[in-house]
């Protein structure tokens, strides 16, 4: 490394004051070059990225500077060929960067070099694994297409522990594990009170487990089946309304925050929207928030295909998704598209039904592609018959906004503010 190589702006006193403050605190010791006591490294290196095994504290004040400008100037090239033990070092100070810092510009431009260089060298930041290689005994609680998820004691703490299944083919296993590592990481990168956080990956023999916290009340969808079979006060009232309008409107700040990280989210639907925090609103009513949950098919918009997104689609893909030959590939998730998948989590999470409930998967879909509406009037099973169920006039203004093709959908503006005051018109009644 060319450590002549020196950079630095007054822009970064305002723009990332923790990578400021690393480069300033590494060219304060670099020519003392102390060492951590507990890894012999640096110790500027040991605090500020978890004792990486850089050589020097100079070698790592040029690694902060090249960064630097990478970030302010956009010069990637600076940082493409980074390997090893320097790319260890700059992934850790670049995830910092994106937990710590207040500038939305400077996180996503972050957040894509921190991916690029992760899937340049195959490999996650330290800083993402969490200590310890034990679990408690292992509860599975559900098997998907590409993972089990086990409820599980980390140290005192109840956590989800997601694995990967490994059922495909021997050619693309490496390939499909690295992916679900690499969205596993940029899961990590995005932190608001409406996404269920990662709290990091843990290797257990030759498996690893992503971790995240348990919530034993389960996914919205299921949540709102039982509330209504086993509680006759709730169905379809002033509460089981304001339950509904309350998820949807911070189901909409969750995808805000992500659409303004340069997120997708990409498989938006009731199993993904977790149910939270119990809390008390008065001595028979308990009032629950959700996050939103398993960003395995977000992509990072306007971002290198090959490098990083999905093109895997969720439970419902918008029209302009859906692949025009039988072998041709889907389209990849927009902000449109999450738009349209909230339409169908509307109908979903107000009827307990699945869109078109009586289609297969294939007429599914190709209802989908021709916009077939939504049936506004249904029959929900309950114990005991039949329950009429018809969706009020305000949410199904949403659902058609949003139900419709990509250049006439609503903005999540919109939907917020609609739901703000639906949810204030139901609170005011006595």
């Amino acid at each position: 490394m060319d450590v002549s190589f020196h950079y630095t702006t007054p822009a970064f006193l305002t723009n990332t004051p923790y990578l400021r403050n690393i480069v300033e605190t590494l060219e304060t010791h670099r020519s003392a070059n102390a060492k951590c006591t507990v890894c012999d490294k640096n110790e500027a290196v040991a605090k500020y990225a978890h004792c990486c095994s850089i050589a020097c504290s100079h070698q790592a004040f040029v690694i902060a500077c090249q960064l630097e400008s990478a970030l302010l100037d956009g010069n990637a090239q600076c940082i493409a060929h980074w390997k090893d033990d320097v790319a260890q070092y700059a992934m850790n100070v670049m995830l910092a960067i994106v937990l710590n810092s207040s500038n939305v510009t400077i996180q996503q431009k972050t957040r894509r070099l921190l991916l690029r260089l992760a899937n340049n060298n195959k490999t996650l930041p330290s800083s993402v694994f969490l200590e310890g290689s034990n679990f408690d005994t292992l509860h599975r609680q559900s098997k998907g297409g590409f993972g089990e998820v086990y409820r599980t004691t980390y140290g005192e703490t109840t956590v989800a522990a997601k694995r990967l299944i490994q059922t495909y083919g021997q050619d693309n296993e490496d390939e499909k594990r690295w992916r679900s590592y690499y969205e596993a990481l940029m899961w990590k990168t995005l932190k608001h009170e409406r996404l269920l956080p990662l709290s990091g990956i843990i290797k257990m023999e030759q498996e690893y487990f992503i971790i995240s916290p348990w919530h034993c009340d389960g996914n919205s969808g299921t949540f709102l089946i039982d509330l209504v079979r086993n509680h006759v006060r709730y169905r379809w009232g002033r509460f089981y309304q304001l339950f509904v309008y309350r998820w949807l409107l911070q189901v909409v700040q969750g995808l805000q925050h992500l659409h303004e990280q340069g997120v997708i989210h990409g498989d938006l639907h009731p199993g993904n929207v977790i149910v939270v925090n119990p809390q008390p609103k008065d001595q028979d009513h308990l009032e629950f928030d959700i996050v939103l949950a398993d960003f395995g098919l977000s992509v990072i918009r306007e971002a290198n295909s090959k490098q990083q997104g999905s093109i895997r689609g969720g439970a419902v893909r918008a029209p302009e998704q859906m692949p025009f030959e039988l072998d041709s590939r889907p389209g990849r998730p927009t902000v449109e598209s999450d738009i349209f998948m909230f339409a169908a989590l509307c109908f979903q999470l107000y009827t307990t039904l699945p869109i078109y409930p009586t289609m297969d998967m294939y007429n599914k879909a190709r209802a989908v592609s021709v916009l077939k509406p939504l049936d506004r009037e249904v029959i929900v099973g309950v114990p005991g018959g039949n329950a009429p169920v018809v969706i009020p006039d305000e949410l199904w203004e949403i659902i058609e906004r949003c139900w419709t093709v990509a250049e006439d959908r609503p903005s999540l503006d919109w939907i917020e503010e609609k739901l703000k005051r639906m949810q204030g018109s139901l609170s005011s009644v006595q």
